[in-house]
């Protein structure tokens, strides 16, 4: 079934398993419906699609690949032709006719108690396995009293709430991706006419560094954001619509468009047992986080308001992150005190720069 299905998305261009399903209708209601029930049509289309994707994608990108085929004996059912009962997998052929998996294997795993309480997803049988995915809804996170913002640059993150003040250097990502493209950039110099080549050998390049940032960032970066929240809420700004193609130089322009700020902010939020809120980030070096107005910017990372004096401009940005996210979680403004101990810490201090940041405590609430 999936190898004609397959052979007919290729070679009349299908897009959508939808589209395939409904182009091959008339053929499975003559050739197989009286076999399988009909919601195996709607699978074999998915697997069917899923492999036509993965084949125009690779021919794409130039890699030599023969004419793809459906030799693996596997298959994903519809939710509706599977379910669990009397300890055995029921599993539909057609209406009436069965086939039954016992699961004496499945309930001596650790966490059947907990699992098999839940709705069933797609089951995937294969020649030796029988895969049983459970929709388990995922624990609701709690919202503490207090809150920490966080505001990510290219080489570091400032940390700041009302009692704690830290950076996280970020450097050791950024120069991860500075080698990876001086590298790049001399595979393209040493190759200039075996572009085939030139493809394959940049395109190894590319995932490497994709999995080297992407390791570092869920194993070193965001267990130790985590950690040093302390348990409180975490406010990040939202930089889900920041241009990142816009910029002053062309070095800037290609810092942003490699930023990991989306897959950092992902990882923090699973990790993090307290809530995540995201703000809106306009604003947040441009204003005092003490009085309100606006600051100005007479040198490199140094703000000044004329009522409260100079401020370091990431930790500025950071307690304004906070004050938002604060509003955000319980709808009214952020305490003078707790706002006033924030503006302390986001001081101009160069000699606290120099001694390197304060360490955080624990929040326990």
């Amino acid at each position: 079934m999936v190898r004609h299905l397959l052979a007919v998305a290729l070679k009349e261009r299908v897009t959508s398993a939808i589209a395939l399903r409904k182009r091959t209708k008339e053929w499975f209601r003559t050739s197989w419906r009286h076999r399988y029930a009909a919601s195996y049509h709607e699978s074999a289309c998915s697997t069917a699609m899923g492999i036509a994707r993965s084949y125009l994608r690779l021919k794409r990108t130039g890699v030599r690949v023969g004419e793809p085929r459906a030799n693996r004996l596997r298959i994903t059912l519809h939710q509706s032709l599977s379910r669990i009962k009397d300890g055995a997998l029921r599993v539909t052929v057609r209406p009436g006719v069965y086939l039954y998996f016992p699961l004496a294997d499945a309930v001596r795993h650790k966490r059947w108690p907990e699992w098999s309480v839940h709705k069933l997803g797609e089951v995937t049988l294969t020649k030796r396995s029988v895969v049983l995915p459970f929709q388990v809804p995922e624990e609701p996170k709690r919202t503490a009293e207090a809150t920490v913002g966080i505001d990510l640059n290219l080489r570091h993150a400032d940390m700041l709430s009302d009692a704690m003040s830290e950076r996280v250097p970020l450097d050791r990502l950024a120069n991860a991706q500075s080698r990876f493209q001086r590298l790049r950039e001399s595979v393209q110099r040493r190759m200039p006419k075996n572009l085939q080549r030139q493809r394959r050998v940049l395109r190894h390049h590319r995932n490497r560094q994709r999995n080297v940032v992407t390791d570092m960032v869920r194993k070193d970066v965001a267990p130790e954001i985590v950690k040093l929240a302390g348990g409180r809420n975490i406010a990040f700004e939202d930089l889900s619509k920041m241009p990142r193609g816009n910029g002053p130089s062309r070095d800037l322009r290609r810092k942003l468009s490699r930023w990991t700020c989306g897959l950092l902010q992902r990882e923090v939020e699973r990790r993090s047992p307290a809530r995540i809120v995201y703000v809106n980030p306009k604003g947040t070096s441009q204003e005092c986080p003490r009085c309100g107005g606006k600051v100005s910017h007479p040198a490199w990372r140094k703000a000044r308001c004329a009522n409260c004096g100079d401020f370091d401009r990431d930790r500025m940005a950071s307690a304004n992150i906070m004050s938002r996210g604060h509003r955000l979680l319980w709808g009214q403004p952020l305490a003078p005190s707790a706002r006033a101990s924030a503006a302390e810490l986001a001081r101009w201090t160069p000699e606290r720069d120099s001694e390197g940041p304060t360490r955080p405590k624990p929040y326990d609430g």
